[in-house]
């Protein structure tokens, strides 16, 4: 069982991890992490490359995949 202090996401990209799929942060994500931005990002968006068609989900927490 995977767990993270992050949530949902940190457990989600944990389970990337494993799967060997190559994921980055959101625009979004890398903004507010840099400080530009002050709007935190809610919804577990990541963006994935090359081809993943699973969807992870945990109750009513899914992640949201971009291409």
């Amino acid at each position: 069982m995977l767990s993270s202090p992050e949530g949902f996401l940190g457990v989600a990209r944990q389970a990337l991890d494993k799967l060997g799929v190559e994921w980055e942060p959101t625009d979004a994500q890398r903004a507010y992490n840099e400080g530009r931005s002050t709007q935190v990002p809610v919804n577990p968006v990541v963006r994935v490359k090359g081809r993943f068609s699973r969807h992870l989900r945990y109750r009513n927490a899914e992640l949201v995949l971009e291409r």
